[in-house]
């Protein structure tokens, strides 16, 4: 399959203490940085008409708002030089590099080139996931759907996020006892399979920086896969203040850890 050459995404660009962070809207912004740590709440920030030539400035940020573009080998901002590599927001503390949204980690983030597995094309490891799941339990009509909706155009990625995930919850036969241990199995092969195409993931899943470290998803959202805690609220608790399995973080590692080892790409 021909790779795709390169893809635009709509960006908020926060730059605090010399350090760049790009997020995907306002919103995941704010689920990362309380309003203490940016001087400015997320209700002043969306009435305001911020733009790369107009952006929001205070004595602890610069806030801005562009377009990022992803190629097959490097990803490029007008934020920044090209030499450079992007910057995300991935927070360390004691061992553990906190994640969440808009990151390379992320199971919703889309991946360029596409994800080919099992014959199918797929724009994230979510998908793969979810499409795992439908298969598990002989349920070949959603899958086939969850494929379909994955593959379709969209104005805004979370639409196909959101088609992914409904469909994803419709799995006809569903049995969560019997989805414990192999949702575990589903997420590696996902994320190794995204490891097979997206070199953007397996730079950043890789980057020396993060070596020897556990990765975290710090979603307040998910106490499954996640920590059911922000990274802010995280990095002031501590362990201790975990809420959650943190299940992507732990496959995120054991990859990490495999592709230092004996590389599935070798």
């Amino acid at each position: 399959m021909e790779p795709k050459k390169k893809q635009e995404r709509a960006i908020v660009h926060l730059e605090k203490d010399g350090q760049h962070y790009y997020y995907g809207n306002l919103k995941a912004l704010i689920d990362h940085w309380d309003k203490d740590a940016i001087g400015v709440s997320y209700t002043y920030l969306k009435n305001l008409n911020i733009s790369e030539d107009k952006p929001y400035r205070n004595d602890k940020c610069i806030i801005r708002r562009g377009v990022i573009i992803t190629s097959v080998r490097t990803m490029e901002t007008k934020m920044q030089p090209k030499e450079e590599k992007p910057t995300y927001d991935i927070r360390c503390s004691d061992g553990y590099a906190y994640f969440y949204m808009d990151v390379p980690l992320s199971n919703w983030w889309d991946s360029v080139p596409a994800i080919e597995y099992d014959e199918h094309t797929f724009n994230s490891s979510e998908a793969i996931f979810m499409y795992l799941k439908a298969k598990y339990f002989k349920d070949e009509e959603t899958a086939a759907k969850i494929v379909e909706a994955d593959n379709k155009t969209y104005d805004q990625p979370k639409k196909r996020w959101a088609a992914v995930k409904r469909l994803g919850k419709k799995v006809k036969n569903f049995d969560d006892k019997k989805w414990a241990g192999p949702n575990r199995k589903a997420m590696a092969t996902a994320l190794k399979q995204k490891a097979l195409y997206d070199e953007e993931f397996k730079r950043v899943l890789l980057d020396p920086q993060y070596a020897g470290m556990t990765f975290v998803e710090a979603s307040p959202y998910d106490r499954i896969w996640g920590i059911g805690i922000s990274a802010t609220t995280a990095l002031k608790k501590g362990v201790a203040g975990w809420n959650g399995h943190n299940f992507l973080g732990r496959a995120l590692t054991e990859l990490r850890d495999e592709l230092n080892g004996k590389s599935l790409l070798e």
